[in-house]
């Protein structure tokens, strides 16, 4: 009885702690997230061209190979919490070099050396991330994790919005042609008491604004990793130095073994592939083409996040109640809709975006639940660890292939016109996307997941509903 007491406090614990720790990280995330308009913005600061785009989205998934080494190290501790401490300190406390390497060298180093610190950084954050998944899944029980992850993820998404609009005015203010740039220079000329500002906030400053929003995201980062060090660890005895040694080559081979789960791999190395062809060019589309600032860039993304807050606990609810599969088939359908408005994007009407950004939201909400999710239903309680790292490095893999690949077909596509529409390479690469997003489908058939919802019946449910809407009474 007394254990009983304490298992539903330290649960409790957990997801009150990891609720602050994810929202501080989410800060860090808007900010040094690769992908994010200021590490894009970096990069075009640096002369980047979209080779380097290319590989600068292969970081993410190439870094989740390092789940594979991440899963062996942790055999070697008798709690998941001491190796996620230190693998995500360290991740976030070698961005400063970042901000050295491109303050002293030339652009063209300086560029490679920064993309090579934030590889290292992902790749730490991934051995951290493999290393708290096990945690979580020791912590939360399995039929409380899709709401656990939903109410996370909702708060994350909405602190991260809030810290995203603080920090995307103050860029603004560097760039000359930004709304907030604008307004700050009437404020000047009415005020004369503030014309000292303009010996900072100018378009010059612009790459110094950018460091010190760095800096900023470093401090953040770690005073989540400070409220993640509060949060109860589950012991268990450290086995012997031999049989860690003797075991990690056959435990990666487990996951490959188990057929159910094997199917699983196909389907995410697949779903990677599709998903992160398109990816390294959202930012630099967004910039060279429509030519939205930051502010611009930051509504896009609070559209979304406010649609995420709304919907995350809906699908959570819907994960626990129907399974991973059927939600993750509905995802999918979704996804393959969201780049085509990309396709045919322009900078004379590039607010078709923010429609996009609503039905990204719904799509990554459901995706993102599944993905951390499904591989805890599928995989066994013994060794969850090494199958969850497998399919990060198969995943990985696949995604850092085609993110390289997209920096290579968008350079070897021209330019050219339909009608009115001007259309780019990087299009080209959007719409293949889309059709690869939605022939995932044929992968996620075979996979076998206990009591959740088939296919068949959910098509079959989403007709009556669609049918019940439009012949209503």
């Amino acid at each position: 009885m007394k254990n009983d007491k304490k298992n539903p406090s330290k649960m409790h614990q957990t997801i009150r702690y990891s609720i602050i720790e994810g929202i501080f990280s989410q800060g860090y995330q808007v900010i040094i997230g690769i992908g994010s308009y200021f590490i894009v913005q970096l990069l075009l600061l640096l002369n980047a061209s979209s080779f380097h785009f290319g590989l600068m989205a292969g970081i993410a998934p190439l870094s989740q190979a390092m789940q594979i080494f991440a899963a062996h190290s942790l055999k070697f501790f008798k709690d998941k919490k001491k190796p996620t401490v230190i693998y995500l300190f360290i991740s976030k406390i070698i961005i400063i070099l970042v901000v050295v390497v491109v303050v002293i060298l030339p652009k063209t180093p300086a560029l490679y050396l920064a993309l090579t610190v934030l590889l290292i950084s992902n790749l730490l954050f991934m051995a951290s991330q493999n290393a708290w998944n096990t945690w979580i899944a020791e912590s939360i029980p399995h039929h409380f994790r899709g709401r656990f992850f939903a109410e996370r993820n909702r708060w994350i998404t909405l602190i991260g919005l809030l810290f995203g609009f603080i920090v995307s005015i103050y860029i603004d203010l560097f760039k000359e042609d930004s709304f907030f740039s604008g307004t700050l220079s009437n404020l000047i000329d009415n005020f004369s008491q503030l014309s000292f500002l303009t010996a900072y906030i100018n378009s010059d400053n612009l790459f110094n604004a950018l460091m010190t929003a760095f800096i900023l995201a470093v401090i953040v980062g770690c005073i989540g990793i400070w409220f993640l060090g509060k949060q109860p660890a589950f012991t268990k005895d450290k086995p012997s130095i031999n049989r860690i040694s003797d075991s990690f080559f056959n435990s990666i081979k487990k996951p490959f073994l188990d057929k159910n789960f094997s199917k699983l791999l196909i389907f995410f190395a697949y779903w990677n592939f599709s998903v992160n062809l398109p990816r390294p060019l959202w930012g630099k589309f967004m910039q060279e083409i429509l030519k939205m600032d930051f502010f611009e860039y930051w509504l896009y993304g609070a559209i979304s996040s406010i649609v995420l807050f709304l919907i995350y606990k809906w699908w959570g609810k819907r994960i626990d109640k129907y399974g991973n599969k059927p939600v993750m088939a509905i995802c999918i359908f979704l996804g393959g809709i969201n780049p085509l408005f990309f396709v045919f994007a322009q900078a004379d009407w590039f607010w078709i975006l923010y429609i996009e950004a609503i039905g990204s939201a719904i799509m990554w909400s459901a995706g993102i639940l599944v993905t951390s999710n499904f591989v805890l239903t599928l995989a066994p309680k013994e060794g969850k660890e090494m199958y969850i790292a497998v399919l990060a490095m198969v995943s990985g893999i696949t995604g850092f292939s085609s993110s390289v690949l997209s920096g290579i077909i968008c350079d070897l596509i021209p330019t050219w016109k339909l009608s009115w529409i001007t259309f780019t390479g990087m299009q080209a690469v959007f719409f293949i996307g889309s059709i690869l997003r939605w022939l995932s489908i044929l992968f996620l058939i075979p996979i076998y997941e206990a009591n959740s919802m088939p296919l068949s019946k959910l098509l079959a449910t989403i007709y009556l509903k669609i049918k019940n809407l439009i012949f209503i009474n």
